[in-house]
């Protein structure tokens, strides 16, 4: 299990986008030193990145991504541009200097993906972090960036570094995607099953969820992509079998998860306790299909 710094998280940003996105706001300043700014823009730090992010999605049962060279151009074009204005979101106006496209989709045209031939496109950014486990790690936190981070349908992937420090990737998949020598998962539960070390909080995403800066880690579950999850009971207790206050976060009641109907979040609004045994109780239908699971999971001390 991937672990979150406590202070790296109070300070970074994060954003995904599909068709919904967070307006552009200013970006806090994060400086870093000659080295390690080279360091984490190097070709190594992308393969590293890369590595990491597909033994996360192998540990959900998903496909593995392969870098795609359009993408790359894209993420890179958007990375730098958000570098260069001190600027976080995924628009770019034009006029501006590295401008490369409007939005996510318009960078990846314009970067030549044939997103016209029914590709799709994602684009998620963490800013704040210089070492690749802690930015995977945050847009793993948030519940907006898990399921499209874990986006089963996605076969390739551009990265883009950048000394703010930034990182963006863009994720592509065409929409008659086939699964890879790893079928993707039908389900996928977050925390999985038995995880330890889970942290307790998170922060900083864009758009906030129920207007909160911070939070307690979600808990989530996805069902079969193209499918509407209907959630009949989910819920989160501690470690005396109480039931923790949370809210659900659906596609009919939270416009930034419109695009995502096959998605549900439980958001604790305070943190959870560290060192502590959760249990999770879940009846959810997704097209003709049912699961009924109750699982635990252990928060980092």
């Amino acid at each position: 299990m991937l672990r979150i710094p406590f202070l790296a998280m109070l300070t970074a940003v994060l954003a995904a986008a599909v068709c919904f996105a967070a307006p552009v706001e200013p970006s806090a300043q994060y400086p870093l030193g000659v080295e390690l700014a080279r360091s984490w823009t190097s070709p190594e730090q992308r393969q590293r990145l890369l590595e990491q992010l597909n033994a996360l999605r192998a540990a959900h049962g998903l496909g593995m991504l392969r870098a795609q060279p359009a993408l790359q151009e894209a993420a890179q074009a958007h990375a730098d541009f958000m570098s260069l204005h001190q600027q976080v979101g995924h628009g770019q106006r034009r006029g501006m200097e590295g401008f490369s496209g409007e939005r996510p989709l318009q960078r990846a045209r314009a970067a030549g993906y044939p997103v016209d031939a029914g590709h799709r496109v994602v684009e998620l950014f963490v800013i704040g972090h210089s070492d690749g486990e802690g930015a995977l790690a945050h847009l793993l936190s948030g519940p907006y960036h898990r399921h499209h981070l874990l986006w089963a349908a996605a076969q390739e992937v551009g990265i883009g570094l950048s000394v703010q420090p930034g990182l963006v990737l863009s994720l592509g998949a065409p929409s008659d995607a086939t699964p890879g020598a790893t079928p993707p998962a039908q389900w996928l539960l977050w925390p999985a099953p038995d995880a330890r070390q889970v942290p307790a909080m998170a922060c900083c995403e864009r758009p906030r969820p129920m207007g909160l800066e911070e939070f307690g880690t979600p808990v989530s579950v996805q069902g079969p992509a193209g499918q509407r999850l209907q959630v009949q009971r989910f819920e989160l207790l501690d470690a005396q079998g109480e039931r923790v206050v949370t809210h659900l976060l659906q596609a009919d009641s939270d416009a930034a998860l419109a695009q995502s109907p096959h998605v549900a979040y439980l958001l604790p609004p305070q943190p959870l306790r560290g060192g502590q045994r959760y249990t999770v109780e879940l009846d959810a239908r997704a097209g003709g299909e049912r699961l009924t699971r109750r699982w635990h999971f252990e928060t980092a001390p």
